[in-house]
């Protein structure tokens, strides 16, 4: 009898420390324990926390990349995408992996308010390492002074000029974002 009772104590205390464990896991998806949550986004496929780029109109699927990726071809200028958050962060980094296929220069920006936006131009396009065949743009932005709008951040990638319907076959081939988005760790400083 003490044998089936010890044991029955181990199964619930077993059961509970799974469940606190899988609802810790859970609250850190939303609320990073470490204040920092990063996501790799591909243009190409549909992720949680990221929309699709739109308007869709504006894009072209394209084959697979020598380097295993499937890019999405940017054919008109402005392309949106939303970053999707339960919480504030303070800022948000991002690194944006294209090829210029146009003699347009690529532009990052975020909604800061309405239909007001803030541009990052590049000092001049970053050419990541050679096993890369992408370029790549750096920013940062503040997120402290912008309001999140239904739960989501909303960034532009910009190519001013970048016309569908132009004769040179201008376009910028997106691979790949990493973002990063940043607070203040949940525990400690």
């Amino acid at each position: 009898m003490i044998l089936f009772s010890t044991i029955r104590v181990a199964i619930r205390a077993a059961l509970f420390i799974a469940a606190a464990l899988y609802f810790a896991w859970i609250f850190d998806q939303q609320i990073p324990f470490a204040g920092i949550k990063k996501i790799t986004y591909t243009f190409s496929e549909l992720s949680g926390p990221v929309s699709e780029p739109y308007p869709r109109d504006r894009t072209q699927r394209v084959g697979i990349a020598r380097d295993g990726s499937v890019p999405v071809r940017m054919v008109e200028d402005p392309l949106y995408f939303d970053v999707r958050s339960r919480v504030d962060y303070e800022s948000a980094e991002i690194s944006l992996y294209f090829r210029n296929e146009s003699n347009k220069q690529a532009r990052l920006g975020m909604r800061v308010f309405g239909d007001t936006w803030q541009t990052v131009i590049p000092p001049g396009q970053t050419i990541e390492a050679a096993a890369s065949a992408w370029d790549a743009i750096h920013a940062r932005f503040d997120l402290r002074s912008i309001a999140r709008r239904q739960n989501k951040y909303t960034f532009l990638i910009s190519a001013p000029g970048l016309r569908y319907q132009n004769d040179n076959g201008e376009s910028l081939l997106l691979s790949h974002a990493d973002i990063r988005l940043i607070r203040k760790p949940l525990f400690g400083k």
